[in-house]
């Protein structure tokens, strides 16, 4: 709606958020770009910013609609997202 297309960059072979994020710094250096906005999940996206910005990148982050509104779910989801985020910064690549 409001980027073009061709300003959209997917990365979709990660098997893993770390792994992920790190394929997506690579393109972005590989592209000379210094900066990103991320749209993931809402629960989602700290961890993945601060993935980044530990890449040296400026990122912006921008959720998309849940796609699982209900409660439990939405509570669940942010939990993992703690806990991935607190193994990974004890270096567990998860």
């Amino acid at each position: 709606r409001g980027v073009p297309s061709e300003a959209i960059i997917v990365e979709n072979e990660g098997e893993s958020t770390v792994h992920s994020v790190s394929l997506a710094g690579e393109i972005l250096r590989r592209m000379g770009l210094r900066s990103v906005v991320v749209v993931s999940d809402g629960y989602h996206i700290y961890r993945v910013k601060e993935m980044l910005r530990a890449n040296g990148l400026a990122v912006y982050g921008s959720p998309r609609k849940e796609r699982n509104p209900e409660p439990l779910h939405q509570q669940w989801n942010c939990v993992k997202q703690a806990i991935g985020y607190v193994l990974w910064r004890f270096g567990m690549p998860v």
